[in-house]
């Protein structure tokens, strides 16, 4: 919900959620959309479909398809249907290279 609107978006259009100041922006194949729930609270509700990668954002763990290392030595998540490459912390890189060979 935002601004008292409310817009239903099914979990399986969403790729990633984003948060800055007290918004989070999730991207979906619509384009994006910002919501005001925390991703703290979105964790603790959807935490079977989603997984951390970075203190700022979550992903839907279906649409993880691998890492690449950047240039500047980052490592960037690979998504399914998505241009998008999120940059995954060092506190959360083992837990997410075990997730993608968990998933393979």
């Amino acid at each position: 919900t935002l601004g008292g609107d409310v817009n239903l978006l099914p979990l399986s259009s969403v790729f990633c959620m984003r948060s800055a100041d007290k918004y989070t922006t999730v991207l979906h194949r619509a384009g994006e959309s910002v919501i005001d729930q925390s991703l703290t609270e979105l964790e603790a509700e959807y935490g079977e479909i989603l997984v951390r990668i970075h203190r700022n954002t979550l992903v839907v763990k279906n649409c993880i398809r691998g890492l690449e290392k950047a240039a500047d030595g980052r490592h960037l998540l690979k998504m399914a249907g998505c241009d998008e490459r999120p940059p995954v912390s060092r506190r959360n890189l083992p837990a997410i290279r075990q997730l993608i060979r968990d998933l393979k």
